[in-house]
């Protein structure tokens, strides 16, 4: 999953244990350890300067695409099979 913020973050939603004191959530460069499958685009200093921005946010985008493309899926499986057994 990748969430992409609008104009202001919004983490309500998300109800994982990967959020810092101040609320922010814990990645490095968007990818979140604590949460294999689950990355970040579009937050304030993401990477760089530029990160939150419209001029900056597809540099980004393509850093997360490259480190979704290079894993095995084996990470997405047990997150899709736990979320699976959660909803049903």
């Amino acid at each position: 999953m990748i969430w992409c913020t609008g104009f202001q973050p919004s983490f309500q939603w998300i109800d994982l244990s990967i959020f810092d004191g101040d609320g922010q959530p814990n990645h490095d460069g968007g990818v979140v350890a604590g949460a294999p499958g689950l990355y970040f685009v579009g937050l304030f200093f993401l990477y760089s300067a530029a990160s939150s921005l419209i001029g900056g946010v597809g540099r980004d985008a393509e850093r997360i695409a490259k480190h979704i493309a290079s894993r095995d899926g084996s990470a997405d499986r047990r997150v899709s099979a736990a979320v699976a057994q959660a909803t049903t």
